[in-house]
């Protein structure tokens, strides 16, 4: 409810019909709008391409957050995203996050995340990383992975080696220092 521009309460709807909440200040808890890509892209912008699936329910679109932004409401400044399924930069290698062989790098070669932490964490990690580079162990991983890691590898998209020095070397030329 606004009076004079000032947000001084809520409507609601409850089992006996229409009531009014006055109140001199109001949060408003409205869900998320992880199913409204405009909203991703402007919010967070990494999530539009790294994050195939997250957890929301269907109506997750934001409206209420756009209700309140409309009535003048501040938003928090955090924007997040709980995702389930880290897609490398390759579609065809499907869900990095179910692999548990793993370790996630960054641009700097520097290991940013502990692999055990839940996927909520491991989402907006990887989200915020500096160009996230993930290792896996083929000797231990999901056969379904690597099937078409390895048709990467060979096409020249994917840095492959029989060992963590190797793999240094290779991909020396492909990180920063």
């Amino acid at each position: 409810m606004l009076d004079n521009g000032q947000v001084k309460g809520v409507k609601i709807v409850d089992k006996d019909g229409k009531g009014k909440i006055h109140a001199s200040n109001v949060i408003i808890s409205a869900g998320g709008f992880v199913h409204n890509t405009e909203m991703i892209a402007q919010y967070i912008p990494a999530a539009k391409t790294a994050s195939q699936f997250a957890v929301g329910g269907a109506g997750d679109e934001g409206d209420g957050i756009l209700m309140a932004q409309k009535a003048g409401a501040v938003l928090y400044e955090d924007p997040w995203v709980i995702g389930m399924w880290i897609t490398a930069a390759l579609p065809e290698t499907g869900s990095l996050l179910m692999d548990w062989y793993k370790l996630y790098v960054d641009g700097y070669g520097k290991r940013f995340l502990n692999e055990a932490s839940p996927y909520a964490v491991v989402a907006n990690a990887v989200l915020s990383a500096y160009e996230p580079w993930i290792i896996i162990d083929s000797s231990k991983s999901n056969e379904t992975l690597l099937k078409p890691l390895t048709d990467a590898a060979a096409a020249g998209r994917v840095v492959k080696a029989d060992s963590i020095a190797k793999l240094g070397q290779q991909w020396d030329s492909q990180i920063v220092h």
